[in-house]
């Protein structure tokens, strides 16, 4: 199965970078930004994308991410975050 995207994972508490390698859709440069902040008995995380897309298809969806991913990630994330509690 061909590659998505490869990409650099960098870990400075209280943040989490990842920086694209190399995409498809949105090409090498941009990523995301986690910053992780204590809250209660939890922790809140903030999450920004940092997409740099080069084709109109990746511009298109790099318009609509801030639409759609907050909710796809709470999704991706709750089975992990209810198993680690």
């Amino acid at each position: 199965m061909p590659r998505e995207e490869r990409a650099r994972h960098q870990w400075d508490a209280p943040k989490v970078t990842i920086t694209t390698l190399d995409s498809k859709l949105f090409g090498a440069g941009g990523g995301w930004i986690f910053q992780l902040t204590p809250e209660g008995d939890g922790t809140r995380i903030d999450v920004e994308p940092t997409r740099k897309p080069s084709a109109l298809k990746g511009k298109i969806l790099a318009s609509l991410l801030p639409l759609a991913a907050p909710s796809s990630l709470r999704k991706s994330f709750a089975d992990p975050l209810k198993a680690a509690a």
